[in-house]
């Protein structure tokens, strides 16, 4: 007869010994982060220092119409632009109306959280280091 005491030890050591994970890939995923973020790094350094254009531009008709709406809206504006600030974490600016650039900056950065909020964090994590760069 078996003592499940034994089974379940042997089956809590296989457990934690397969979710461990590879230290393989650990290790690449650790590499590829790094890269990821000296890359972004050094695209920021790059943008800031050659005076190129710092504009993302957007060609969609649905999304300027949106943004042409909420700009002869104030109050909806605010609101809209309150809600983004506060899925991101940001203090709200309620002294200034918002640019259209900035709502469609959060815009962008609250689709990439919501999509790939591992990619979004390393980017930040990448803006953060290149803030506190000399």
């Amino acid at each position: 007869m078996v003592d499940e005491s034994d089974l379940d030890s042997d089956l809590k050591a296989l457990k934690e010994e397969t979710q461990g994970g590879n230290r393989i890939q650990d290790v690449a995923k650790e590499d590829a982060y790094r890269e990821f973020q000296e890359a972004v790094v050094e695209s920021l350094h790059n943008r800031s220092t050659s005076g190129t254009n710092q504009t993302v531009s957007i060609w969609d008709k649905e999304l300027a119409a949106l943004t042409d709406v909420l700009k002869e809206n104030p109050e909806l504006l605010d609101r809209v632009g309150t809600e983004l600030e506060n899925e991101l974490g940001r203090p709200t600016s309620e002294d200034e109306q918002m640019t259209r650039g900035e709502l469609l900056g959060m815009f962008v950065r609250v689709g990439m959280q919501e999509a790939d909020p591992e990619l979004f964090e390393m980017w930040r994590d990448a803006v953060a280091e290149w803030v506190r760069a000399p």
